[in-house]
């Protein structure tokens, strides 16, 4: 999402709006090559630019734990979990299972 002070608004749907609209290519959409692009605002010049939102809650979390939380562990079922671990199928839709697979490999801060 991009924002301009709290009053315009764009959500970012797909890599060719985010380059259309704010003339940058876009190579990789991790956080760290997109945070500096920047989108005219719609309302005109003097309304200034949109910026990404810094804040954003990552969704995927919740799905990480599924491994360890579906059978209790590590409060029981440890011979279990260190057996099953890790899964080997997910049925999830493509992006749900990125995101599960992302969500895995983040640390907790």
């Amino acid at each position: 999402m991009w924002i301009s002070k709290g009053v315009e608004v764009i959500v970012m749907d797909s890599v060719e709006k985010l380059e259309k609209l704010s003339g940058a290519k876009v190579f990789d959409l991790h956080r760290q090559n997109i945070d500096h692009i920047t989108v005219p605002s719609t309302r005109g010049p003097e309304f200034g630019v949109l910026r990404r939102i810094d804040d954003v809650f990552d969704c995927w979390f919740a799905s990480g734990s599924m491994p360890y939380a579906y059978i209790h562990y590590p409060f029981e079922n440890v011979e279990l979990f260190e057996k099953k671990i890790p899964g080997l199928f997910v049925a999830e839709g493509l992006d749900q299972t990125r995101g599960w697979f992302v969500s895995l490999l983040l640390e907790p801060s």
